[in-house]
């Protein structure tokens, strides 16, 4: 008898999910400093699927000048289980090829295996975006990816073409993750 996947998604260590939420503000924060402006967070949270990102922030306590830390990002978002439950479908997607819980995946094995596997293991079927984005990236030298470089891809095809807060049909952060300058000029308030 050949060998069949399990049927239940591997599960997450509070651990490795502190790893995956750190993967997410990452991706967003393009100048590696630790810190996005509550817009960019907004955008992340919708992006991941929580249509309700500025009351949440909102309910966090941050304002429009507030910059937001990654440890704080992070430690709001553990605390928060109505939120990561709603923002785990990238997380659980991912998680079905990260077999060493490090945040990477093969990328043959993604592309291969993405739509059978997704629609078995979490019942839900994968938009045409997720395998574009998965075929467009480069891999390491041993064919994998990070869950970082693909949130940073899928930020990019949602801001071009996602629901808008923002002028022109765009996002209305500073779309970190695609490197852009937003121009806004903000207090530099830091919520620590």
């Amino acid at each position: 008898m050949g060998s069949s996947q399990s049927k239940k998604p591997p599960k997450f260590s509070e651990a490795l999910m502190e790893k995956y939420f750190q993967a997410e503000f990452d991706a967003m924060d393009a100048d590696a400093d630790g810190e996005l402006n509550r817009q960019d967070c907004i955008d992340m949270i919708t992006m991941l699927g929580f249509r309700k990102g500025l009351q949440k922030l909102k309910d966090w306590g941050y304002h429009r000048s507030h910059i937001i830390l990654r440890h704080i990002w992070v430690e709001n978002i553990q605390d928060d289980p109505t939120l990561t439950e709603k923002t785990m479908k990238y997380r659980k997607l991912f998680r079905l090829f990260d077999k060493n819980a490090d945040c990477t995946a093969c990328k043959q094995e993604i592309i291969h295996g993405i739509e059978s596997i997704c629609l078995e293991q979490l019942d839900f079927e994968v938009d045409g975006d997720i395998l574009k984005i998965v075929e467009q990236m480069l891999p390491d030298a041993d064919g994998r990816i990070t869950y970082k470089d693909f949130i940073k891809k899928r930020f990019k095809t949602y801001s071009e073409r996602g629901p808008s807060n923002g002028v022109n049909g765009n996002l209305a952060g500073s779309k970190a993750s695609i490197a852009t300058v937003s121009g806004n000029v903000y207090d530099g308030t830091r919520v620590e």
